[in-house]
C-alpha cells in the first residue's frame, strides 16, 4: 500500500513530465494548445488536442504544486523544484492567451483566503455552480461588461461565440430532458453541423454543466451537481491546511466548466475525479481512525 507521501510524489513527477512534454511540443510544434485564427484552421494534434485540455492539466499541476508545498516543510530542494515547476505552469497558461486559464489562475491565491471560512467557501461553491448550470440559458447583456471584456481579453458576452453554441444545444439537442441523448452524444449530435452566427463546427458545447444535462439529461445533472456538493461538503473533515488546496481547486475546476465541458470529459478522469475520490478515500479513512480510537 502506497502511503499519501508517495501518492503526491507520483502526482508531482507526472506534473513534472506533463509540463516538461507541453513545452517540448509548443517549442517542436508551436501551434499545439493554441486556436487558429481562422474557422477552417485545425490545432496541430500533439500532446494536447486543444488550448483548453492543455489549461485544465496545467489547473491540474498547479493544485498539485501547491498542495505538495502546503505541507512538504523540510525539503527545500524539492520543495524549490516545485516553485520552478509552479512558475512554468502560470507561464505556459499566460503564454496559451486563453482567457479562462488567466482567470483562473488569478483565481488561486485570493480563493485561498476566501476559502478559510466554512461559510464563504459553502455559499461560494453554490453561487459557482449555480452560475455554471444558469449561464446556457440566460441572454446576459452589459455595455459596461462587454466593454471591460473588449478592453481586457478582446471578447465580447457571446464567449467567443459560446452563446450561440448553446442557443443552438438547447435548441436542438433537447428531444430528452429527462434522461438525455447519452453519453458522449453531443460530439456526434454537433458533427459536421456550422453553428448559425458562429460560422463555425462546435466539437462540444463549451460548458460542462450543459454537456451534462445533454447527455445525461435531467437525472444526470442532478446527481452531478450532488456529488461535487457532497465531495466538498467531505473537504471540511480533513486537515485545514490540505483542505483548503483542495477546496480552491474545486471552485477553480467548476469555474473553469462555465467555458469548457470537463465535467465528465475523458480528461477529468485525472483532472477532477481523481481529486474526488482522493479525498473520499481520506476522509473516510480519517473516520474509521477516529471511530477506532
Amino acid at each position: 500500500m502506497l502511503d499519501k507521501d508517495e501518492i503526491v510524489d507520483i502526482l508531482k513527477k507526472y506534473c513534472n513530465l506533463v509540463i516538461i512534454m507541453d513545452i517540448l511540443t509548443l517549442t517542436i510544434l508551436s501551434k499545439v494548445g493554441y486556436m487558429g485564427e481562422s474557422a477552417t484552421e485545425h490545432v496541430v494534434r500533439g500532446i494536447h488536442l486543444s488550448r483548453s485540455t492543455m489549461i485544465i492539466y496545467l489547473n491540474f499541476c498547479i493544485f498539485i504544486y501547491i498542495y505538495f508545498l502546503s505541507y512538504n516543510k523540510k525539503d527545500y530542494k524539492q520543495r524549490n523544484i516545485a516553485i520552478l515547476m509552479l512558475a512554468l505552469s502560470i507561464t505556459l497558461i499566460v503564454f496559451s492567451r486563453s482567457s479562462t486559464g488567466i482567470v483562473t489562475i488569478a483565481l488561486f491565491l485570493p480563493l485561498l483566503l476566501i476559502v478559510k471560512s466554512k461559510r464563504a467557501s459553502k455559499s461560494l461553491v453554490k453561487i459557482c455552480i449555480s452560475i455554471g448550470v444558469a449561464l446556457p440559458i440566460i441572454n446576459f447583456t452589459s455595455p459596461i461588461i462587454n466593454n471591460i471584456l473588449e478592453s481586457v481579453f478582446h471578447k465580447t458576452l457571446t464567449f467567443s461565440g459560446r452563446r450561440y453554441i448553446w442557443e443552438y444545444a438547447l435548441d436542438k439537442l433537447t428531444d430528452n430532458p429527462i434522461l438525455g441523448n447519452g453519453f458522449e452524444s453531443t460530439s456526434y449530435l454537433l458533427n459536421n453541423k456550422v453553428v448559425p452566427i458562429y460560422d463555425r463546427v462546435a466539437a462540444h458545447t463549451h460548458n460542462g454543466f450543459l454537456e451534462l444535462f445533454l447527455q445525461s439529461g435531467l437525472i444526470g445533472l442532478i446527481l452531478g451537481v450532488l456529488i461535487l456538493v457532497i465531495t466538498f461538503r467531505y473537504t471540511f473533515k480533513l486537515d485545514r491546511k490540505e483542505a483548503n488546496v483542495i477546496r480552491v481547486y474545486f471552485i477553480i475546476f467548476i469555474i473553469f466548466n462555465f467555458m469548457e465541458p470537463y465535467i465528465i470529459n475523458s480528461v477529468s478522469i485525472i483532472t477532477m475525479w481523481l481529486p474526488l475520490i482522493y479525498v473520499i478515500t481520506l476522509t473516510n479513512k480519517k473516520m474509521r481512525l477516529n471511530k477506532n480510537e
